[in-house]
């Protein structure tokens, strides 16, 4: 398959756009074009796709670590004291690679996709709450 029929069946058929990506032979295009912009180089790459993340962020309210759980019985309902790694990569293995979106905006088939990437951080986002036994407001 080539890559511009991947391209144009990225939202329909990610599974052939992963697929490809993880093909070591694809031949990759000289730039990314992002706001009208060749980027060449992985720096400039990088900070695109950073421009682009920071743009659909929507932050939350701080989150005070001091505050003190709001229900009582939340211990009754949920033992889980962290999350691990192992957790975490086996709960991302098993999304389903859909197009459907949080409020982030991202497809769940970019997380698998790049889990080796936010795993960490997606550690500390769950672990945070357990840590603290307070859920943040939204």
């Amino acid at each position: 398959m080539n890559l511009r029929h991947t391209e144009n069946n990225l939202i329909s058929d990610p599974k052939t756009f992963w697929s490809n990506f993880k093909n070591k032979n694809i031949n990759s295009p000289d730039c990314l074009f992002y706001n009208n912009v060749c980027n060449e180089n992985d720096g400039d790459i990088a900070n695109a796709f950073a421009d682009y993340f920071s743009s659909v962020f929507k932050p939350s309210t701080d989150l005070d670590g001091n505050d003190d759980c709001k229900s009582n019985c939340v211990g009754d309902f949920a033992k889980i004291e962290s999350v691990t790694y192992d957790d975490m990569v086996l709960d991302i293995r098993e999304l389903k690679s859909s197009l459907t979106v949080g409020v982030d905006n991202i497809p769940s088939f970019i997380i698998k996709g790049c889990a080796e990437f936010l795993i960490y951080s997606l550690l500390v986002l769950f672990n945070l709450p357990l840590r603290l036994k307070a859920f943040p407001d939204v």
